[in-house]
């Protein structure tokens, strides 16, 4: 995350963790780098988990990116999606 500038993080809760990464940027987020901003509640007739909301944190160590690079990887694709930095001009160093 630092290496692509990452400032906010959005994450749900109260909804099933499926996945590895699922849990450890929760682990991430519970740390001393990450500061939780708000918790949205999510409503609606076909909400899945129990009492789910949004939860929103800041990263207290934000950086620019220094990557030139963002890749995301796709873990139900063949390939990843990686979009040049630059494309993002609008909100780098903000």
């Amino acid at each position: 995350m630092r290496d692509d500038g990452v400032r906010f993080v959005v994450t749900t809760e109260g909804t099933a963790i499926r996945l590895e990464s699922q849990r450890r940027l929760r682990e991430i987020l519970a740390g001393p780098d990450f500061q939780l901003l708000g918790r949205f509640p999510i409503e609606g007739t076909d909400i899945a988990g129990v009492d789910p909301a949004l939860l929103v944190y800041e990263n207290r160590n934000y950086a620019p990116p220094l990557a030139k690079f963002l890749t995301i990887k796709m873990l139900t694709m063949s390939n990843d999606i990686t979009v040049p930095m630059d494309r993002f001009c609008a909100v780098v160093g903000k």
